[in-house]
């Protein structure tokens, strides 16, 4: 499995991330610094999606095969970032395409890819939860992804961006940018989710 460098959870890298990937200039990332009443209140509105970064612990990589792969010696804790959770929808495995209503996902097979793919999908789903002002930006790599590969299941779609070499680019700048926190200096690892609101 291809390993990429972990993204940080800093709303500047992930917003210029999501924007270069064709998310509307509309939208923007926020930090959430505490789940209580009066932090929630002040986030910006509508809240489009959470993405979340928490640690991923020796004791949550035993109890959950299904984990991103990690080497053994990367399990140093890393500190949650924010609140959701997301699973793929029913028949969005990889031989099933997800159609109609159902969410478009794609399966992570990229090693540290989580961030990039939790933008991808606030990107992809928001239009959905919000109207058309929110649709990817016609053109763009995300817009052109999801065209090429609407009659995919998920896990195809993951093998898809995986061959995509501009996407990892993209993602070596945003990681570049991200700041000095745990990711950037390769001392945290964690695994980010997504969940549009």
């Amino acid at each position: 499995m291809p390993r990429w460098v972990p993204l940080e959870s800093n709303p500047r890298a992930l917003t210029a991330l999501a924007h270069k990937l064709g998310i509307p200039p509309s939208l923007a990332f926020t930090d959430i610094i505490s789940l209580d009443d009066w932090a929630l209140d002040m986030l910006p509105r509508p809240v489009v999606a959470v993405l979340l970064l928490y640690p991923l612990t020796p004791a949550l990589l035993a109890a959950h095969p299904s984990a991103p792969p990690t080497d053994a010696a990367d399990t140093t804790a890393a500190t949650a970032a924010a609140s959701a959770v997301t699973a793929p929808p029913s028949g969005a495995d990889a031989g099933a395409s997800a159609t109609g209503d159902a969410p478009w996902y794609l399966t992570q097979v990229v090693s540290n890819a989580c961030g990039t793919i939790g933008v991808l999908h606030t990107g992809a789903n928001a239009a959905t939860a919000y109207g058309d002002a929110y649709s990817p930006v016609p053109g763009s790599f995300l817009a052109s992804f999801m065209e090429r590969t609407r009659s995919l299941g998920a896990g195809a779609r993951g093998a898809a961006l995986e061959a995509e070499e501009s996407l990892e680019e993209i993602h070596a700048t945003a990681a570049a940018d991200g700041g000095d926190g745990p990711a950037a200096a390769g001392g945290g690892r964690g695994h980010a989710l997504c969940r549009v609101c």
